[in-house]
This record gives structure tokens, sequence and C-alpha cells, in this order.
């Protein structure tokens, strides 16, 4: 075997730095697809490389060591694929929360592979493959090249933008938004870990809130925008004075997740879900809890609080709406979907709840638990609240004006270049925010 060369130090570097992302999560997840894909390509390759060597008259101990020279020298060229790829095609993807350690990657792979090429390791590599290696890596190549450029915003731009304002600045994609009561501040949070606080107007950002240790699942401002709440894979909210951008407290109780909040009208409540299955109620003024609410069985992702608070609705994924009366100890009733909720939303009125997910959007009288209207093909990832006779959802990249009453889509928004994950509108009904995974936020005018 030669001496390793400054190529495998650098390889070296490159594989540690990009595994961390890999495997903390940090990474987008077709990049740890591609990562998976080409692991097994190498497999791929080392099989192909026996039966090769098998139909050679050499004798056991030449084999075994051609056998680890292959995979060694296989391994490099490997890794140097993986890295290239990945290289070249952050270019045009939002990039990861571990900028200094992709940027390390980054460097690392594309001296790896310059160096590599002058000193002439890449044609000994390539002279080393059997062709039906060479074959596999090219039709590997291929696939990773496409499934990572498939999910690249540049190759999904969008025929038309009708949004307002774009707001970018997150490192990854965003999963929650929210507009303040008085509709100047937006607030979003997102996969670099941070919330990002911006003004509604101008879409200028305004502040960067740092402390959670995982992703961003849901923000929520009080009513007197005072507070701002976020919730995250850590398994906490965190409060923070709207004003200063001042961590307030860490709300710890939840065991998993935080991935749903909610003020009640007054200000006086916060709600708080999670993947433990569990709603948390908080009293604002102290931030202690006051109540856990126990009868989901699944992952809760969204609350809301109807316009009088004395009703909490919650959506989870085990196929259910729950229905907690705040003023008594009653037990809850719970609503069946057939279908995941990820979204739900009370009318102005209070007097309907609307609910999105893995089924079709459901319209439910709060009175009398009853369907209201159900309307068709219409799979959401959100859903705003209902104004008059209207209802906005998301579903893929657009957003879709909902005529209740007629039960057809009446307009639909497009501008994000990925999935759209969560909706907010404001107070007056004036704004519509959008979160996605294209790592923007977009405002959209909508009539009031």
């Amino acid at each position: 075997m030669d001496r390793p060369g400054i190529t495998h130090y650098l390889l070296g570097g490159a594989v540690v730095f990009d595994l961390v992302g890999a495997l903390s999560g940090t990474e987008p997840y077709f990049f740890r697809a591609s990562f998976c894909l080409l692991t097994a390509g190498l497999m791929a390759y080392s099989i192909a490389a026996i039966f090769w060597l098998r139909d050679r008259n050499t004798n056991s101990a030449y084999r075994q060591k051609t056998v680890f020279n292959l995979w060694h020298e296989g391994g490099n060229f490997f890794a140097i694929l993986l890295f290239t790829f990945s290289w070249l095609l952050r270019c045009t993807l939002p990039q990861s929360p571990t900028d200094t350690a992709l940027v390390a990657a980054f460097a690392a792979a594309a001296v790896a592979l310059f160096t590599g090429w002058l000193g002439g390791e890449l044609r000994r590599w390539l002279r080393l493959l059997p062709a039906p290696a060479i074959v596999a890596l090219v039709a590997l190549a291929l696939l990773v090249l496409g499934i990572n450029l498939s999910s690249s915003a540049f190759f999904n731009r969008p025929e038309r933008d009708d949004s307002h304002l774009t707001l970018r600045g997150h490192r990854g994609g965003v999963e929650s938004v929210a507009i303040s009561s008085d509709g100047h501040r937006i607030a979003s949070g997102g996969l670099d870990n941070t919330v990002r606080v911006w003004d509604a107007e101008t879409g200028r950002e305004l502040s960067i809130l740092r402390g959670h240790t995982d992703r961003i699942m849901a923000v929520a401002f009080s009513p007197d925008g005072q507070w701002l709440v976020s919730g995250s894979k850590d398994a906490t909210a965190r409060i923070w004075e709207v004003a200063t951008g001042h961590l307030v407290g860490v709300l710890k109780n939840h065991s998993d997740r935080v991935s749903a909040l909610a003020f009640s009208p007054d200000g006086s409540r916060l709600a708080t879900g999670s993947r433990d299955a569990t709603i948390k109620i908080w009293d604002v003024t102290s931030w202690r809890e006051l109540r856990t609410l126990v009868g989901h069985h699944g992952f809760i992702w969204s609350v809301a609080f109807s316009p009088d608070g004395r009703t909490l609705a919650s959506g989870s994924w085990d196929d259910t709406i729950g229905i907690w009366d705040m003023n008594k100890s009653a037990a809850p009733r719970f609503l069946d979907s057939n279908a995941r909720v990820s979204s739900v939303a009370f009318s102005p009125d209070g007097r309907q709840l609307a609910s999105g997910g893995d089924g079709p959007i459901t319209v439910w009288s709060a009175q009398t638990d009853q369907q209201v209207r159900v309307l068709p093909d219409s799979k959401s990832s959100a859903v705003a609240g209902i104004r008059g006779n209207l209802l906005y959802s998301a579903g893929g990249r657009a957003i879709r004006v909902w005529d209740l009453q007629g039960g057809m889509v009446l307009r639909t928004l497009i501008g994000h270049s990925g999935e759209v994950t969560s909706l907010a509108i404001s107070a007056d009904g004036k704004l519509l925010a959008s979160s996605s995974d294209d790592a923007t936020v977009k405002v959209w005018q909508i009539r009031p």
C-alpha cells in the first residue's frame, strides 16, 4: 500500500465534517439520501470487483491484496464523488446551519479533487476499476445528481411570483411563521435553529433570536405584542421579549419536541403541544404550568384557541381533533378525521373550525362537532383562519383561496419554489404570511 498523501488527509477531514452534518440531521434530507446511495454504490462496486477477480487465475494471497487495494482506491473515488457533488450542488441550495463545518468540508473536497487529478491519482484509480464498476459509478452519479437537482430551488422556480414581499435570511427550510396582532411584525422559525423577526411592511430583518439547539417548529406572538414564544425539536419553548429580543424564560416540561403554540385571546394563557402527545397550559404572568391535557395518542401538530378563549382545539397524527373546555375539567371530545391532522383554525366568530392534513380540508361546526363541508382534492400542509366565506390553505408549493359556500378554489397564489410549511393571517385579514422549505417567508396582500 502507498503511504497516505495529502489527498487522503483532506478527504478524511471532509468525511468527518460531512458525516457530522448528515448524522446530526442538520443536512437537508436529500443529501443524507445521497450519502446512503453512494454507500450502497460502494457495496455494489465491491461485489462487481470480487466477481471480476473471480475470473482471474490468481492465487488467494494476490486476490486478497487486490481486493483490499480496490476497496481502498474505490473508497477514495466514491468519497471524491460524494463531496464534489455536495460542494457543487450546495451552490444553488440553501446552506445548512453548520456553515463553518460545511465550508471546510467543501473546500477540502475541492482541494482533494484538484490535487488528486494533478498527482495522477484519479487516473490511476480509474484504471484500476473494472468495467462493471465504472458503469455502476456513472449510473449512480447520474441518479444522485438527478435527485439533488430535482429538489433544487434553481430547477423549481415558479412561473410567477404573486407575493408582496419575500423575506430571506434563514439558512435552510422555514417551518413556522406568525404575524403580530397589530400586523407590524412577522416571526419565523427554521431548520437553522433561529427565530427571526421581520418588519411586515418593508421586509427588513429586525432581529435574530438564538438559543435553541435544534430546529424551530412553531412560533407565536402574544396578543399584546410583548412576547414571542418559539417551540423547538429540542423539547423546549423559549419566551422572548419582542422589543429587546431578550430571552425571558425557557419552558422545559415536555419530554419531546414542542411542535404547536397558541396564546389565548386575552393573553393570559399559552398552550404548547408536543410530540409527547400532551398539551400543556401555562400562566403567562408567572410562566408556570397550570394544566396538562392528556387524551391524544400521537404527535400534536397544531393547537388553536376559540375567539372567546373557552375552547382549545388540537390536531394530531392520531387522526383526531381534540376539543378541550378551558373553564371546566370535563372530558375532551375527539372528532375523527380519518387522517393525520396537521393544522386547525377557528373562524373569527368561533362557530366553525377548519382542519387540514393528510386528508381533505374539513370545516366543522364548533357547536355540534358535525362536518359542515369537506373540500374536494384539498390535502394541505397548513390551513389559515376562515375569513367570511373564504379559507386559505397550503398544499405543495401553492396557496389556495377557497370559496367555502361553493367548495371551489377561487385563486391560487404562486411564488414559493419549495413546499409551503405553515400559514398565518393577520388580525385585520389584510396580510397572509407563508413559510417554506425553500428557506424563505413570503408576505401576500389579500382582501380584508
